[in-house]
């Protein structure tokens, strides 16, 4: 049985051998995340005891390019990129992208 706590649908140990334990609190968060995304009670157990929130299910859920990656702008030495390749363009330079 369970050191402590309560086990995550009658699972207490991940195959890796992380531990699976559910509070209260969890459930709560779980009836939450179903309710506000429809989501079934077992999906929104799984993504609770995963860490994710209920306020970043539909990204972890959805995810895009877009929220995964970091801004382009805040790459080092973007801005200087950026105008190099607009000068290429309107110079009528022939361009290579690797």
């Amino acid at each position: 049985m369970s050191e402590s706590g309560n086990v995550v649908l009658g699972v207490e140990r991940s195959y890796t051998g992380k531990r699976w334990e559910s509070s209260d609190s969890d459930d709560r968060s779980a009836n939450a995340m179903s309710q506000r995304h429809g989501l079934s009670d077992i999906v929104s157990r799984l993504l609770v005891a995963r860490g994710v929130r209920i306020d970043t299910a539909d990204t972890f859920l959805n995810p895009s390019l877009r929220s995964l990656l970091p801004d382009p702008a805040r790459l080092q030495d973007m801005e200087n990129a950026a105008e190099r390749l607009a000068e290429a363009i309107l110079s009528g330079e022939t361009i290579g992208v690797f």
